[in-house]
């Protein structure tokens, strides 16, 4: 029951958010026509008025009457902005749309979800009590330092090994569940590791999770209070991702972007804090804020010769680099 009041819920902001305005009795005549209608009947006030109550108490949208023009969205633009609610709500938009053209669903395609998306819940359950939570956490033997700690202090050797945080356990510790991040299809949690580990307290000991690598959560026993003044936002603004490598601090990083790769770091910018400064008709320059980690580098070198780092100069040699190591695995083959 409560899957099938969310599907209304879902079709009654997307229906509005199009529409802009409209009135009770147009509304009422789509809701017979939708494939969400199991009865065929007409959408009834009293069912309408409730569904407006729960839809801003549960998803903060409003939705008012403005004579004479019908109901709208009265929040619009917060809901258009960007952030949770923006993502949120396209989700919903989607959603809808697909659930009214099902003849259709062969021909459109869609990414793969994380399993790890399951943790979600009793994640954001656990952010809401400031209460800790206890991982089995196992990372990718990928060779790379994505699973680092924010503050550098360990390494990921490549090696297959599990990495446990339990409070059964006396050299073990729980975390507590500062923000969740959507980035590239993965959601990570951002979390304190609490008390000690290997017999020594760490200093900061913030670590990024990814949730498809956790294998199991419980409660934790622990409360814990975010930091007076902690913002998840500008937290990782001056990161590209999630990855915090030791010591890198955000800096100026500046590329030139050529053809018509520069329309597509107009309509989808590469970071919050991209500038377009020099234009010329067959490339453009773009300026960042952020630190130059390694997933940075891995971003752009999937733009081939499209996009050229011009500073800073950790950044560029990163990239030529690994562009050395790509010929010389193929000079192997």
């Amino acid at each position: 029951m409560a899957a099938n009041f969310f599907d209304r819920y879902m079709w009654l902001i997307d229906t509005i958010k199009k529409a802009g305005h409209i009135t009770y009795e147009d509304l009422s005549r789509k809701w017979e026509n939708s494939s969400l209608n199991t009865s065929g009947g007409p959408l009834a006030e009293r069912t309408f008025f409730n569904h407006r109550q729960a839809i801003l108490e549960q998803l903060g949208v409003e939705i008012k009457y403005e004579k004479p023009f019908g109901y709208c969205i009265t929040n619009h633009d917060e809901v258009g902005s960007q952030g949770l609610r923006n993502w949120m709500l396209t989700s919903i938009s989607v959603n809808s749309t697909l659930r009214e053209s099902v003849s259709m669903r062969s021909r459109i395609l869609c990414e793969e979800i994380p399993s790890g998306i399951k943790y979600l819940s009793p994640l954001i359950d656990a952010m809401k009590e400031g209460r800790s939570v206890i991982l089995d956490y196992r990372p990718y033997a990928t060779g790379y330092r994505n699973d680092n700690p924010v503050d550098g202090t360990e390494q990921d050797s490549g090696r297959k090994t599990e990495y446990r945080v339990a409070s059964n356990a006396g050299d073990m510790s729980e975390v507590a569940p500062y923000c969740l991040k959507l980035f590239h299809q993965r959601w990570y949690l951002l979390g304190k590791v609490l008390g000690r580990r290997n017999g020594s307290r760490k200093g900061n000991n913030l670590k990024v999770f990814a949730l498809d690598r956790i294998e199991d959560l419980k409660p934790g026993h622990g409360k814990f209070r975010l930091p007076e003044g902690f913002d998840a936002e500008e937290f990782f603004y001056g990161y590209f991702g999630v990855v915090m490598e030791g010591g890198q601090k955000p800096e100026i990083i500046k590329l030139k972007v050529w053809g018509r790769q520069c329309s597509y770091f107009r309509s989808l910018p590469l970071h919050p804090s991209q500038k377009e400064v020099e234009t010329a008709p067959e490339w453009s320059v773009f300026t960042y804020y952020m630190a130059p980690t390694w997933d940075l580098a891995m971003e752009l070198m999937q733009y081939g010769d499209m996009v050229e780092v011009l500073s800073p100069e950790s950044l560029k040699n990163e990239i030529i680099d690994r562009a050395y190591s790509i010929l010389e695995a193929y000079k192997e083959i």
